[in-house]
Parts: structure tokens; sequence; C-alpha cells
């Protein structure tokens, strides 16, 4: 993580870097993403926005339950992750009402134009010249060399075993 670190404070002042910036700067303040911006602030005004936010607000909370930080590490309580589980259901059936809803074509329409103006063409091109930069491809390596890291080095433990039968009714985090 340190060189993660590292090498960001090398790079964060570069011309790749500061190009990069500058365009995911232009696109959030252009009319498309206020537009957005105003289409969530009028859908979250709706019975149909609040009880997705509070269903969302849920999962979070039920996660703050679950999951914890202790001086062995981060630690999952198994006893929650059903509770965890009923509150991501809850979501999953929030976003298929919405899909089913006019405001799905709305979002889809907004969000088709936040991603195709012209501000957002310009973050793609920064993007990958910032990829192909020295200072892309050393972030990258370091990047990388940390989740090999993570994957070598995290240790999970006590994980129940659960039979065919209960597998379905598992909630899996990868």
């Amino acid at each position: 993580m340190a060189d993660v670190e590292k090498t960001w404070h090398s790079i964060e002042k570069s011309r790749p870097v500061r190009n990069l910036h500058a365009s995911l700067n232009r696109w959030g303040h252009s009319k498309e993403a206020k537009d957005l911006e105003a289409l969530d602030k009028k859908f979250m005004s709706t019975p149909r926005g609040k009880k997705m936010a509070r269903e969302i607000g849920d999962v979070f909370h039920q996660l703050d339950e679950s999951v914890y930080h202790n001086k062995a590490g981060i630690q999952i309580n198994n006893k929650e992750l059903v509770h965890l589980d009923d509150e991501i259901n809850d979501v999953e059936d929030e976003f298929k009402s919405f899909k089913a809803s006019k405001w799905n074509k709305i979002y889809e329409t907004a969000m088709q134009k936040v991603f195709s103006n012209k501000q957002a063409k310009s973050v793609e091109r920064r993007a990958n010249a910032f990829k192909a930069s020295p200072q892309g491809k050393a972030l990258h390596k370091e990047m990388k060399e940390l989740g090999e890291s993570l994957k070598k080095n995290i240790k999970v433990s006590d994980i129940k075993n659960f039979d065919e039968e209960e597998e379905d009714n598992n909630l899996y985090l990868f």
C-alpha cells in the first residue's frame, strides 16, 4: 500500500494526471451532468426514490453490523450475513421495480447523454493517454502488485462449510 501511495504522490502533479483531472472536472460540470443531478434530486423526492434510498441505507447499516475491524483485521460476523442478504434482496427488488417504471427510460436517456457528450469523449481520450503514459504504467504496476500481495497475504478463517442444500441461501462475497 505504501508503494501505491508513494507512486501516487510522485505522479499526482504530472501533466497526464492534471489533464485527466481537468477533463473529469469539466465533465462533472457539463450541462448533461447537471441535468442528471437534477433528475436524481427529482427522483429522490418521490416515494419510489425515498424508498430506494432507505433500502440502500439499510444495506450500509447492516454492513456496519456485519463487518468490522479489530486487532486481527477485518472480521465478518457470519450470523449477521443472513440479515445482510435480506437487505441486499430488498435493494434488488427495488431495482427490479425501478426497471419496470417510467424512471428507467428517463434515466437511460439522461445517462446516454452524459456518457456521449464532448466532455465524456475528452475524459476517454485523457484516460487512454494517462494509461499509456509512464505515470499511468507506474501506477498500474503498483496496483497490480498490491492486488497480488492482498491475494497472497489475506487470510480468511472461520468459514462455515455449507452443504449443497444450503448453498442457494448463502451470500457470496468476492
